[in-house]
């Protein structure tokens, strides 16, 4: 569990440290813009982010429809058999337009990153599965193991939140990240 944990934090580290080592304060929001305009390879790179891209976004916003389709006013059109499929469409359609729109409204896509890495990628990466691992293991865990996925969520925490109010400051500025 531990060595996970290590991992997943030695793995973003490194990226960010190699990419800075690389380029500099000159770093752009997506590395995928520092790749030479004209080569194969960074075409064929730079499809390949776009396919992964439009493969799992729907794969993304999949729990957001469940959650959205238990939650939103016009449920109960979801149980006519007759509007069932229309209002799913519909439902799905309109998060999809509300994602798109949110998207547009920041100028910059390195800022729509940061702050879905912000708040998505350390939820994901290190307070989520503590806190699993913590309400699953609660019983078996002694006092270290205890403290240790405390204080990993607390770290995890504590960068979500830094995270998120540096970018939401840059978007305020307008500040890019190029």
């Amino acid at each position: 569990w531990l060595g996970a944990m290590a991992g997943v934090t030695s793995l973003y580290v490194a990226f960010g440290l190699f990419s800075y080592l690389a380029y500099g304060d000159a770093t752009p929001s997506s590395i995928t813009n520092r790749l030479p305009r004209e080569s194969a390879v960074s075409s064929l790179v730079k499809l390949g982010v776009c396919g992964c891209l439009f493969l799992t976004f729907p794969m993304m916003m999949f729990p957001v429809f469940e959650i959205f389709e238990h939650k939103w006013p016009l449920r109960q059109l979801l149980r006519v058999r007759a509007l069932e499929v229309p209002a799913r469409i519909l439902g799905r359609g309109l998060l999809v337009v509300l994602v798109t729109v949110f998207a547009t409204l920041i100028p910059d896509f390195g800022l729509v990153i940061s702050l879905v890495g912000a708040l998505g990628c350390n939820a994901v990466a290190f307070i989520l599965p503590t806190l699993f691992h913590l309400k699953v293991c609660y019983h078996k865990l002694g006092l270290v193991g205890k403290v240790r996925n405390v204080a990993i969520a607390a770290f995890g925490t504590l960068a979500m939140v830094v995270c998120t109010y540096t970018t939401v400051l840059k978007i305020e500025r307008g500040e890019s990240t190029h």
